[in-house]
């Protein structure tokens, strides 16, 4: 009846709550974690600095996110063991790639990566990972872009916008 819906409302909007209270803290914290995956590369002023490697692609779309899998980047990290190692140990070749997930879908298969990160499972310190991100909504979805982008997949994981190249694979 009326109090079970009322109930199950309660229970949804905590359960929101909590997930934007996450947002939130991830992304007063960004930009204070290196990328989990990186090459070193020049800094142009005489040193050197981590370049991001990309876990996964990521397709923004209008009403739901699509990921694509991405080759683990060749080398490893300084404190050994190689990407491709640690992408079958975090079991990346396991997410739910080429179905359309909803916003909550997304950040549940995420989750795991994402801690792991956080949880110095991965370094021996806390870093993030990176993804490329496509902008495949309409011309008139771009709130929807926006959102996706800046609170779903930036709470997660370190972005780059990939403008000049093409989707890998079908939408």
């Amino acid at each position: 009846g009326a109090a079970e819906e009322t109930v199950s409302q309660l229970v949804e909007a905590r359960k929101e709550a909590a997930e934007a209270r996450e947002e939130l803290h991830l992304l007063r914290t960004k930009g204070e974690n290196p990328p989990c995956w990186y090459q070193t590369v020049p800094d142009g002023k005489g040193g050197s600095r981590e370049s991001p490697r990309y876990a996964l692609a990521v397709g923004i779309r209008d009403d739901d996110v699509v990921l694509r899998a991405l080759a683990p980047p060749p080398g490893g990290s300084e404190e050994g063991g190689t990407y491709a190692q640690e992408h079958a140990r975090l079991r990346l070749s396991e997410l739910p790639y080429g179905r359309a997930l909803s916003d909550r879908e997304f950040r549940n298969a995420m989750r795991p990566l994402r801690d792991a990160g956080e949880n110095e499972q991965v370094r021996s310190y806390r870093c993030i990972f990176w993804v490329k991100v496509w902008d495949l909504t309409a011309q008139d979805a771009k709130k929807r872009w926006q959102y996706a982008h800046d609170r779903l997949i930036e709470g997660y994981f370190g972005t780059y916008t990939v403008r000049d190249e093409p989707w890998p694979g079908f939408n």
